[in-house]
């Protein structure tokens, strides 16, 4: 086994409870981040669509040629 797989797994095993202090000091809940996460989905989700759409036209398609 590699030495980065083992401090990988570290970092995510580690990483989630990084919040949960954060989470106590301002008084929120899980839910609350939830929430928050739905709501930057929708909102952002028509925007990074649409800027997909509109630079994916600026862009010319030549297929390959084959011999």
């Amino acid at each position: 086994m590699k030495r980065t797989y083992v401090f990988e797994h570290r970092r995510d095993v580690v990483n989630p409870f990084w919040m949960m202090p954060i989470l106590g000091i301002l008084g929120l809940r899980a839910r609350h981040l939830v929430g928050f996460t739905a709501v930057q989905l929708v909102f952002h989700l028509p925007i990074v669509l649409g800027l997909l759409w509109f630079l994916g036209n600026t862009l010319t398609y030549d297929p390959p040629v084959q011999p």
